[in-house]
């Protein structure tokens, strides 16, 4: 299919990829990234440890529950951009039930989890571009609609969740990732505004065996925006559930974190996820969440915080969506032999 368009063939993620050698370096480097952190900042991990034995179970099973039931938000909204995306271009329009679209967003976080530079997206594409039967780049451009939004969404709750923590002195954290999702805002809107207005001119610009691709990327990209309030509406319900997570696991926890630092913090993970840094922004969201925490925190408070919610938004995304993703493209693969070997039963 992307051979047609000019576009190298690409295989999806497989598990036996799970532990090649690029995969295996990005988790070392994350995991000596976080032994630096608790030996290099003086932290108190027994007393961490201590906050985290004495949570409340099951506030911290809420707190899991309301991080995975963001998939359905997020399926419903993939579900409205496919739609979007595909009135805008010809050929035969596939929107992927909720349940299958929640796969696909399970194995695309796993992904994002354990590999770099956001493979996860790529392999959500891809799954899409080959349910759907439409090129790659089409279901890219769905992705990148999707992907502009949550960027665009982060800014306006960040900037109230700053003004809801006047009372604690944010000083230079509020600063930074203010700048941080202001500049990613702006991005994502020049990128957005440049597709708009370049539109065809842009394409004598593009190499001829790859105008097809772009002019499909394109169009899946700004079709994705149509019934904007509804999707930005689903896409600010997304981060909001990320920070209820948060304040779940802090008042699981018992330490005194109000509902805007939540919040703030939330968008924080958000921020340094974004960042391809590490897989899954191992290494680098931790010391940013605690870094904000300790303003109203003990670091050990802090420490254990950011340890538990890692927990959920990470290591069970790993456990889960690794689960996911291995029985669903096991189940792709049998069924795509068994039609092979039926078409070669059926020849002779």
């Amino acid at each position: 299919m992307l051979e047609r368009l000019g576009v190298p063939k690409q295989e999806p993620p497989s598990l036996k990829r799970l532990l090649s050698l690029p995969t295996v370096i990005s988790i070392a480097i994350a995991a000596i990234l976080l032994v630096v952190l608790a030996t290099r900042f003086d932290i108190d991990l027994g007393a961490a440890w201590a906050h985290i034995k004495a949570a409340n179970m099951w506030l911290y099973l809420l707190a899991m529950a309301v991080n995975f039931s963001g998939l359905v938000v997020r399926a419903i909204r993939w579900r409205i951009v496919a739609g979007n995306a595909g009135r805008r271009q010809e050929g035969t329009q596939y929107i992927p039930s909720i349940g299958r679209a929640i796969v696909l967003i399970l194995g695309g976080w796993f992904w994002n989890s354990v590999g770099w530079l956001r493979m996860g997206d790529g392999y959500r594409a891809y799954a899409f571009g080959r349910d759907a039967k439409v090129p790659f780049s089409r279901s890219l451009g769905i992705i990148a609609a999707e992907r502009a939004m949550d960027v665009i969404a982060i800014l306006p709750l960040l900037m109230l969740a700053i003004a809801g923590t006047l009372a604690v002195s944010m000083g230079q954290a509020s600063k930074i990732f203010l700048i941080v999702a202001l500049a990613m805002a702006a991005i994502a809107i020049g990128f957005l505004l440049a597709l708009a207005t370049l539109g065809r001119r842009a394409i004598r610009l593009v190499p001829h065996r790859f105008q097809q691709p772009y002019t499909q990327f394109s169009a899946a990209t700004l079709g994705g925006f149509q019934r904007l309030p509804v999707v930005m509406s689903l896409s600010l319900c997304i981060w909001l559930l990320e920070a209820c997570r948060l304040y779940l696991v802090v008042l699981a926890l018992h330490v005194p974190v109000g509902r805007e630092l939540a919040l703030f913090v939330s968008l924080v993970n958000a921020i340094l996820t974004t960042i391809p840094f590490t897989p899954g922004g191992t290494g680098f969201v931790e010391p940013g969440m605690v870094g904000v925490l300790v303003l109203s925190l003990q670091r050990d408070a802090a420490v254990a915080v950011a340890l538990v919610d890692r927990s959920i938004s990470y290591a069970s995304v790993v456990l889960v969506g690794g689960v996911t993703f291995g029985v669903y493209e096991t189940l792709i693969q049998r069924r795509t032999k068994s039609k092979i070997q039926g078409g070669t039963g059926e020849n002779r």
